[in-house]
């Protein structure tokens, strides 16, 4: 049989090394069941490069990886600024590049404009504010307060401007109200003082620091206001639970990844990832797995086309194949369109809540928001 290598370059021992844990462990059991089958058209090989987060070692991975013979494709940045510095290398090489966890803004990857080579399956960041205002607008929310924390920079900014143009509940007279906390300043209760003034349907936090959106959290319970609270995906990691203690619970997020467990397609999966790196029954799937599982079959698809094709470059007829081909995964459609047209960006956003001190899946976001909890 012919043989052709998939490179996973992410983080395994940086920043953001438990996101770059998920996707190489997705990736290599999706490597590893394809080559276990008796059909197979043809057998994967997986080269894992470790980047650490840092620009500089994505870029010297990306040089490696472009040397690997029979190399289709290049899977998981987790990122923006590893995915930009891979990219620049494997662009003008004609490799393709594809990460479910990186949010790369649209002209930050040079040589996109003529030939897509950078594939980015996942709502984009900006999109995080949606699952928790859809919540808030399910439930009648008329008066929203948002607590814009400032030491995220733009991200913040357009967030809080985003959610003054688009409010819950806008098409009913819903209002929204933003009170900023500075970024050299840990004091969250002048703000959230002023929120809660305005007697507030929801509160949400919109910043990027898991620490930061816990003293908001502490501040809002301390203040007494027990109503709903939510933020993004940014913050929904272990350090945010900690930090804010039994002020977290109740918490909603938006995200761009599933829980496995939550979704009927996905079961088989969840079990197999357990088995295969001995998880116990109960312990949760990394989050991303799912989706570089997905990707990785997403790759496979194409690769198979390329090959049936006989491309004269097999990487050159992947890249043309994710480029035209969606795929079906577990979780959503797979398309090189996923951040070209609102309504495919929505496909890939998700409810979660903290319940009982742990983050709970309840669900694709509509669905979620509508059924409350």
């Amino acid at each position: 049989r012919d043989a052709y290598t998939i490179g996973v370059l992410t983080d395994l021992s940086g920043p953001s090394r438990t996101d770059g844990r998920g996707q190489e462990r997705g990736i290599r059991l999706a490597v590893e069941e394809f080559n276990a089958r008796a059909d197979r058209p043809f057998d994967l090989r997986l080269r894992v490069e470790d980047d650490g987060g840092e620009p500089e070692r994505a870029r010297a991975a990306a040089l490696a990886l472009a040397k690997v013979p029979g190399l289709v494709g290049v899977l998981g940045p987790t990122l923006m600024p590893t995915a930009v510095a891979a990219g620049d290398e494997l662009t003008v090489r004609g490799v393709p590049l594809a990460s479910v966890v990186a949010d790369v803004p649209a002209g930050q990857m040079r040589g996109q404009e003529t030939r897509t080579t950078y594939f980015q399956p996942r709502s984009v960041h900006d999109m995080m504010t949606v699952p928790f205002s859809r919540y808030l607008t399910a439930h009648g929310a008329r008066r929203t307060a948002v607590v814009e924390d400032r030491d995220a920079g733009e991200y913040s900014w357009f967030a809080a401007r985003n959610l003054e143009r688009y409010p819950p509940s806008g098409d009913q007279g819903g209002t929204v109200t933003v009170h900023g906390v500075e970024r050299d300043d840990e004091d969250f209760g002048p703000a959230v003082r002023a929120a809660l003034a305005t007697g507030p349907q929801g509160v949400m936090y919109v910043g990027s620091s898991p620490r930061r959106a816990a003293l908001c959290a502490r501040a809002l319970r301390d203040q007494g206001y027990r109503g709903p609270r939510g933020t993004v995906e940014h913050v929904l990691r272990p350090e945010f639970l900690t930090a804010a203690g039994a002020a977290a619970e109740g918490w909603y997020f938006g995200t761009g990844y599933a829980d496995p467990d939550g979704l009927p397609k996905a079961k088989r999966f969840a079990a197999a990832y357990r088995k295969r790196w001995g998880l116990g029954g109960t312990a949760p799937v990394d989050r991303f797995a799912t989706e570089a599982y997905d990707l990785a079959h997403w790759v496979f698809q194409a690769t198979r086309a390329a090959a049936a094709n006989h491309a004269g470059s097999v990487a050159s007829g992947v890249r043309n194949s994710l480029a035209q081909t969606p795929y079906q995964g577990l979780v959503k459609t797979y398309s090189a369109q996923a951040n070209k047209d609102t309504p495919t960006a929505l496909l890939g956003l998700y409810l979660w809540q903290v319940k009982e001190g742990a983050p709970r899946f309840l669900g694709p976001f509509d669905e979620a928001a509508r059924k409350g909890t």
